[in-house]
């Protein structure tokens, strides 16, 4: 059942959707998440992937960018070994299924 949470004066700020009906979603997360970890040791990390505004934790964006003084949008650089790691990453079962619950 979705679960809105709002601050005092009502505004909402992020809904929690629960989790798909079935009882595999377990096993697609922790996949997801071993997944990951297998991954994060084969990419190369530089300072401000270790520590920015998000955070302090490791952290490789993907896809299309645009802001913060581009003119057009955009895809995300990286080099080849990252780039690699990610497509990975995007193309595996798990993490295909996450985004389309999550799309809808």
């Amino acid at each position: 059942t979705p679960t809105p949470i709002s601050t005092p004066d009502g505004r909402i700020f992020v809904v929690l959707v629960g989790r798909p009906r079935g009882s595999e979603w377990g096993q697609v997360a922790d996949a997801a998440a071993q997944k990951l970890e297998e991954t994060r040791s084969r990419c190369s990390w530089a300072a401000k992937q270790l520590s920015h505004r998000r955070g302090n934790f490791l952290a490789l964006t993907t896809g299309i960018s645009y802001g913060g003084g581009q003119i057009r949008p955009g895809n995300l650089v990286h080099n080849r070994n990252n780039a690699a790691r990610l497509a990975e990453l995007v193309a595996y079962k798990s993490f295909q299924r996450m985004s389309g619950f999550a799309n809808g």
